[in-house]
């Protein structure tokens, strides 16, 4: 993930149903390149189930959606 300006960024894991999974991250960063990864886990450390689940960035006016498949 690439910021051009210091701003507030939120990304979030959905389950297909629209249910949260776990929030990776909500806070203010600076400029830069820097990794994204998921664990697999959910907001309570347990491991998710095999399925299709749904990213969500949001970065000032940026607002982006991937489907990711996690598969055991």
């Amino acid at each position: 993930m690439t910021l051009n300006r210091t701003q507030r960024v939120v990304i979030r894991i959905y389950s297909r149903r629209g249910k949260l999974v776990n929030t990776l991250l909500d806070r203010r960063m600076n400029s830069g390149t820097y990794p994204l990864a998921w664990n697999g886990v959910d907001q309570y450390g347990n491991i998710v189930g095999s399925g299709i689940y749904i990213i969500v960035i949001k970065a000032g006016d940026f607002n982006e959606k991937h489907k990711i498949a996690v598969i055991h």
